[in-house]
């Protein structure tokens, strides 16, 4: 017998392969979809949620109650993306939705996500409609979950306003209910967003001549214990926020060895995982630890650096943040010529406004709901208006900044005119932000 022929039964090799039997996979459901996405959420997965979402919301003959829960997600995913004009323009449209259906507790939730929306960008007006509505709606819904994040949103919110010490009340207010509360979130977002406020507090009185020590350390207590636990958790979203702010906190001390290694740790979370706009604030930390170490020359070619991005031209808040911060930094070393150039750019036709003077440029949800009517073009014209910060923060004094601690002085003497040129603080400086610095960030609904 030829050693070659094929046995009885089987198959030669020439014969044509067996198909595979295996199905293709099949097409995840509307309501499989928004499950993905909200685990997407939980877990700090935003690049895959709002792909998620926009899957959902391309869907044909989708229902009114699956339109609004994925344009609430949605609004989450692209805000923590730092795509704020995204995120404010489906958050109002899912607020319409849950508005006429009665439902009070995701009502809470969805003015919480734009009242952190509108905040990102310095408009503080319509964001503090949001935490009113998100307080009143959290009450009436009798959930002491929904009450933590309105009364943590309500401080983000407060220190905008300049109202830094009734800020500083609410988040305490928010950390002892979390406490009470067998939520991770809630106990994540309780100690790194009072830690926030506290940083901005530190701030502000450090711009107004006063002590800020006792600030400074209670930001970084409440900070570091977030950092500690997003790590213990495995939350890459969490930790990226909580490094963020604590290198933030150690400039402000001084401590730049130390704030370098947080912001490295967050720069590589940031990086592995999407989270372009924290990847580029943390750029701009190590810019800021550059120029108070003296090298001042170095820190405007990071910057530079950052400019020539090609995400930022899509970013204006961030822009303006870059250009400012550049001007203060080219005056700083007596190079006036290429200040003015950078200054001119925030005065140009259509330079993006600075949130301060652009208060009205993004309608809150109160404005839409008296304007149903008008086609969707026209709510992301008017949404716009909200520029791109990133997930997280408050405003700060405007002017050269100065570390809040008196060890964060930079060993170099700093030229008479650079403390001399700066805008004397007022009540409401907080509200403004024009130091070329990365807001603090804040996480949550």
């Amino acid at each position: 017998m030829d050693s070659k022929a094929a046995a009885p039964g089987v198959r030669a090799a020439s014969a044509a392969p067996i198909r595979d039997a295996t199905p293709p996979p099949a097409t995840p459901t509307v309501a499989e979809l928004l499950t993905l996405c909200e685990r997407s959420r939980a877990d700090g997965r935003h690049l895959e949620g709002a792909a998620e979402a926009e899957q959902v919301l391309a869907t044909a003959d989708i229902t009114a109650a699956e339109q609004g829960r994925a344009r609430e997600l949605l609004s989450l995913h692209r805000l923590r993306l730092g795509e704020v004009e995204a995120a404010v323009q489906n958050g109002l449209l899912a607020l319409e939705y849950l508005t006429r259906a009665g439902e009070l507790l995701r009502q809470s939730q969805m003015h919480c996500t734009l009242a952190l929306a509108f905040h990102e960008t310095g408009l503080n007006e319509p964001a503090l409609r949001h935490v009113l509505g998100a307080l009143a709606s959290s009450r009436a819904s009798g959930s002491p979950l929904a009450e933590f994040w309105a009364l943590s949103r309500s401080s983000m919110v407060h220190v905008g306003t300049g109202d830094s010490l009734r800020a500083l009340e609410l988040g305490r207010q928010a950390l002892d209910l979390s406490r009470l509360l067998e939520d991770d979130e809630a106990q994540f977002a309780g100690l790194n967003n009072l830690g926030d406020t506290c940083l901005e507090l530190a701030r502000t009185q450090a711009a107004l001549g006063l002590e800020a020590t006792d600030a400074l350390g209670e930001a970084l207590d409440n900070v570091q214990q977030a950092a500690a636990f997003a790590h213990s958790q495995g939350h890459s979203f969490w930790e990226t926020i909580a490094r963020t702010n604590l290198g933030s906190i150690l400039i402000e001390l001084g401590r730049y060895a130390e704030a370098r290694e947080q912001i490295g740790l967050s720069q590589s979370l940031a990086t592995a995982n999407g989270y372009r706009n924290l990847e580029l604030d943390n750029g701009t930390q190590l810019a800021e630890i550059t120029r108070f170490e003296g090298r001042v020359d170095e820190a405007i070619l990071m910057m530079v650096d950052q400019l020539a991005d090609s995400t930022v031209e899509e970013d204006p808040a961030r822009l303006t943040r870059l250009h400012r911060g550049l001007v203060e930094m080219c005056k700083e070393i007596g190079e006036f010529e290429r200040a003015l150039a950078h200054a001119e750019k925030l005065h140009e036709p259509d330079a993006p406004p600075h949130p301060a003077d652009g208060r009205a440029a993004v309608p809150d949800a109160d404005q839409h709901s008296r304007d149903r009517t008008g086609p969707p073009r026209d709510r992301a014209v008017a949404a716009r208006g909200a520029g791109v910060a990133h997930p997280c923060g408050k405003a700060r004094p405007t002017g050269p900044h100065r570390p809040a601690h008196p060890a964060a002085e930079p060993a170099r003497a700093r030229p008479a005119t650079a403390r001399a040129d700066a805008p004397r603080a007022r009540p409401r400086a907080a509200a403004l932000r024009g130091d070329g610095r990365p807001r603090p960030l804040q996480t949550g609904q």
